[in-house]
C-alpha cells in the first residue's frame, strides 16, 4: 500500500485549550516492517539495527514478531500528536536518520458532481466542527479483509470487522484521520444533513448498543431530527454497515480536541476516533487529502478497477489564523547546545526539519511545518537541532559554581530527592494517588479537630468530592486493590502536597506518607524473611530523620488506644508534631506512617543542619554488650539519647539488638532490652578499665533515671 505522505500545505486549525488527556499517556505504535520499506529508501539495515538507532536518536523503538511477520513498535510521547500516524514516524524516521523517503505519483479518485446538483446538502451550525466531507460510493459488496489487513489492525488493538470498516481503520493509522462509514441507503434524509450542538437530554444508541444521553456541548450528525452519530467518538446501530449494505457514505471532519475530550471524558466512552480526535491527531493531516486516500483503496476492492465516487464538502466559516512565527539566531542555539555550529549545517537543519524560513540579518525566523503544534518557543527549536545532530555528541563539562548557594527551594528539592532515593534503595516503591476522597474519607485519621476543606462543586461522583487533608485513606485503598488482585508483599511511598483553605488564602502541606503490609525479604542471599510491623517503619522513619541530621531532635510518643483505634504512636520534632505512625487490621494488617516535609525543612532553615567531619581513629575499637531490665513503658528513644549522652565522644556506635520477656520479667512488668556498643578514642587506645567506668556511669544513670536493673 504505497501513496504521498502529504508534506504540502494543508488548512491549519488552532487547538481550542489543550486536552488533559494528550498530556498524560504515551502511546505504543507499531508498523509493519513490510509497510516501513515501501515509504523509506532504507540502507542495507536489518529491523533490529533499525531500532537500535531510531531508540538512539531518541524514537523509541522495540520490535515485535507476529505469525513470521516483522512489526517496529514506537513509543509515542504526548507532546507529539503527528507520530500517531505511520506517515508522521516515517516523516520522523527520514529526519532523523537523513533518509530519502519514496513519493510515488498519486492522483486523486476521481469524482463526479452533477451541475446544479449536490448529493447531498451538508450544514454546519457548530464551530466545534471546522469542516465537514463526504464521500459517497455506490455498489460495494461487503466481505471479509485479506490477512494482511486484520494482522496490521490487531497488533495495533483494533478488531476487523468488515472489509469497508477496516480499510477505514488502516487509513485512520496510516494518515491519523478517523473516518465514518454510514450505509447510505439507511440514512432517514438523502437530502439533507446537519451537524450540530445536540440537543438537552437527546439520546442515542451506539453501534455497541450503549444508551447515551446528550447535552448541548455535544457535537452530533444529524439526519432529519435523528441523530446518527456522535462526532468524532461513535456512530449509531440504525445507519451502520452490514453484510447487505451496497451503498455509503464515508464521512471524513475535522474536531476541535478539547470538546471531543470533554465528550468522552463525560460520557464514559473509549473508541479510537475519539482517542484520535481528542489529541488533535487528525489537525496533523489533510482530511480531503485523506478521504480521496481512502475512496480509491476501497472502489478497487471488487476488480481492482477505480469506481467513479461523488464528494461533498462544507466549511465553518472561521477566523484566518496567522501561522506561528518564531524568532531564533546562531548565537542563541550555540548558547543553548554548548557548542558552535557552522551557518550552511544550521540553515541545511531548518531544510531537513521541513521550516518555512526567512533570514533578516543574523536572525532566522521559522514557522514550523502545520503537523507540528508542539513547536512554540526558541527552545523547542533547538532541541530539534540537537536531535539532529545527535545528544550523544555533546561532549560533556563540569559546570564552573559562582558564588551563589542553594536557595531554600532548591535545598528542600535536594532533600526530597535523598529522601526519595533512599526508600527505593531500600526496596520501597513510589506511588501517585489521587487527591480527591468521599465525604466518608475526609475526616480519617485527621490528629486534630477537623480542618474546612475544598469541596468540588460539580464532582464526577461522590468518592471524589473533597480534597484530602491526608494521603492515608488513599494509601490503604491502593494497597486494598492490590492484595484484591493478588499482590503481596507492598511497600509504598508519597511525597505529595495537600491544601486547605484558611482565613488568609490557603494552607498547603507536603507530607511523606508510607504504607506496607506482608512480609520484608531483608538479606535474599540467605533467605532471611521478616514480617512487617510498626518497628520496621519506624526504622525507616528514623533513617529519614538521620538523612535530614534531626535524628536527636525527633521524639516518638505512644498514643492511647481511647485518642485513636488506629494511630498508635505521634511524633515530634522538638515540641512540634510532625507526623503519626498507625495500623489497619483486616485480613491483612496495614502498616502506615506520615510526616511534614513542610515542618521539618522549615526547621531546617531557622536551625540549618551542620555537618563535622571527623578524621579516621587509627586506634582500635572495645565493643561491649549491655543488658538491662526496664519497666514495660519506658521511652527508649530518651533512653538512648541519655547512654549516648553519658558514652561521651568516646561512644561511636549503639544500637539495640535484643529485646526479650520470660514469664518473670512478664510478673514484674519489666522487660528486658540488650544494648550493642563500640567505643574507640581519636587520640590513644581505650584502658578496660576506662571503658568498664563508662559503662558503670551509663547503668547508674538508667537505674536512676528509668529504675533499670543489670541482667547478669
Amino acid at each position: 500500500m504505497v501513496d504521498a505522505l502529504g508534506l504540502g500545505p494543508s488548512i491549519h486549525y488552532e487547538f481550542k485549550g489543550s486536552s488533559p488527556l494528550s498530556r498524560t499517556k504515551i502511546k505504543m505504535i507499531s508498523i509493519p516492517w513490510k509497510y516501513l520499506k515501501s515509504y523509506l529508501d532504507l540502507p542495507a539495515i536489518t529491523p533490529p539495527k533499525l531500532a537500535e538507532k531510531l531508540t538512539a536518536v531518541g524514537l523509541e523503538t522495540n520490535l515485535i514478531t507476529k505469525q513470521e511477520n516483522i512489526y517496529l513498535e514506537f513509543v509515542i510521547l504526548p507532546n507529539r500528536p503527528d507520530l500517531w500516524a505511520w506517515r508522521g514516524i516515517i516523516r520522523e524516521i527520514s529526519i532523523l536518520l537523513d533518509y530519502k523517503v519514496k513519493l510515488p505519483s498519486s492522483t486523486p479518485s476521481k469524482t463526479n458532481k452533477k451541475k446544479g446538483k449536490e448529493i447531498i446538502k451538508l450544514t454546519i451550525s457548530t464551530s466545534n466542527c471546522p469542516e465537514f466531507h463526504l464521500g459517497l460510493i455506490k455498489n460495494v459488496k461487503v466481505n471479509e479483509s485479506s490477512p494482511e489487513i486484520k494482522d496490521w489492525l490487531q497488533v495495533n488493538n483494533i478488531k476487523p470487522v468488515n472489509n469497508l470498516v477496516d480499510l477505514a481503520n488502516l487509513v485512520m493509522l496510516e494518515t491519523g484521520q478517523p473516518f465514518h462509514i454510514f450505509d447510505y441507503d439507511k440514512l432517514p434524509d438523502k437530502k439533507q444533513l446537519f451537524v450540530r450542538a445536540a440537543q438537552k437530554k437527546e439520546r442515542m444508541i451506539t453501534l455497541s448498543g450503549q444508551k447515551l444521553i446528550l447535552e448541548p456541548t455535544d457535537i452530533v450528525v444529524g439526519s432529519q431530527k435523528k441523530v446518527i452519530s456522535l462526532a468524532g467518538v461513535i456512530g449509531t446501530s440504525q445507519t451502520a454497515v452490514t453484510q447487505q449494505t451496497q451503498n455509503i457514505f464515508i464521512e471524513c471532519a475535522s474536531f476541535y480536541s478539547l470538546n471531543v475530550h470533554n465528550i468522552v471524558d463525560r460520557l464514559n466512552i473509549s473508541t479510537r476516533a475519539g482517542q484520535y480526535f481528542s489529541r488533535g491527531v487528525n489537525l496533523t493531516a489533510q482530511p480531503l487529502t485523506s478521504l480521496h486516500y481512502l475512496i480509491s483503496l476501497i472502489s478497487r476492492l471488487d476488480d481492482g478497477k477505480k469506481k467513479e465516487a461523488e464528494i461533498v464538502s462544507a466549511y465553518y466559516p472561521q477566523q484566518k489564523k496567522k501561522k506561528p512565527l518564531i524568532a531564533i539566531s546562531q548565537k542563541f542555539v550555540e548558547k543553548k547546545i554548548g557548542y558552535s555550529i557552522s551557518v550552511p549545517w544550521l540553515e541545511q537543519t531548518w531544510k531537513r526539519l521541513n521550516f518555512a524560513v526567512r533570514k533578516r540579518g543574523s536572525i532566522y525566523y521559522l514557522i514550523p511545518p502545520f503537523y507540528r503544534p508542539d513547536i512554540t518557543s526558541a527552545e523547542d527549536l533547538c532541541e530539534e537541532v540537537l536531535k539532529i545532530h545527535d545528544y550523544n555528541q555533546i561532549i560533556g563539562s563540569l559546570p564552573i559554581w559562582g558564588k551563589t548557594t542553594m536557595g531554600k527551594d532548591n535545598s528542600s528539592w535536594g532533600r526530597k530527592q535523598k529522601i526519595s532515593t533512599f526508600l527505593v534503595n531500600n526496596g520501597w516503591q513510589e506511588i501517585i494517588t489521587y487527591s480527591l476522597v468521599s465525604a466518608k474519607e475526609k475526616n480519617i485519621f485527621l490528629t486534630s479537630s477537623p480542618k474546612d476543606f475544598y469541596h468540588l462543586l460539580a464532582s464526577k461522583n461522590e468518592n471524589y468530592c473533597y480534597y484530602r487533608q491526608t494521603l492515608i485513606p488513599s494509601h490503604l485503598k491502593t494497597i486494598q486493590y492490590n492484595l484484591a488482585h493478588g499482590s503481596k508483599n507492598l511497600l509504598f511511598f508519597e511525597i505529595s502536597s495537600v491544601y486547605a483553605p484558611v482565613p488568609s488564602g490557603t494552607s498547603a502541606e507536603e507530607l511523606l506518607t508510607l504504607s506496607a503490609t506482608g512480609k520484608i525479604f531483608n538479606q535474599p542471599n540467605y533467605n532471611l524473611v521478616q514480617e512487617m510491623d510498626l518497628f520496621w517503619i519506624k526504622g525507616t522513619l528514623e533513617n529519614i530523620f538521620s538523612l535530614c541530621l534531626i535524628n536527636e531532635k525527633i521524639t516518638f510518643r505512644p498514643i492511647s488506644l481511647d485518642q485513636s483505634p488506629w494511630l498508635k504512636v505521634e511524633i515530634f520534632l522538638v515540641q512540634e508534631k510532625i507526623g503519626y505512625l498507625g495500623l489497619q487490621e483486616n485480613k491483612e494488617t496495614i502498616f502506615f506512617a506520615e510526616i511534614s516535609l513542610t515542618k521539618i525543612f522549615h526547621y531546617l532553615t531557622i536551625f540549618p543542619d551542620q555537618l563535622v567531619y571527623k578524621t579516621i581513629s587509627n586506634f582500635p575499637t572495645s565493643e561491649k554488650d549491655l543488658s538491662l531490665s526496664f519497666p514495660k513503658n519506658t521511652d527508649y528513644n530518651q533512653v538512648i539519647k541519655e547512654i549516648k549522652r553519658v558514652g561521651g565522644e568516646n561512644l561511636t556506635y549503639l544500637k539495640i539488638f535484643d529485646i526479650y520477656q520470660n514469664a518473670e520479667l512478664v510478673k514484674k512488668g519489666q522487660q528486658s532490652v540488650s544494648f550493642h556498643l563500640v567505643f574507640q578514642s581519636a587520640t590513644k587506645t581505650l584502658e578496660k578499665s576506662e571503658v568498664e567506668q563508662i559503662l558503670t556511669n551509663i547503668s547508674a544513670k538508667m537505674a536512676e533515671l528509668f529504675q533499670a536493673k543489670i541482667r547478669r
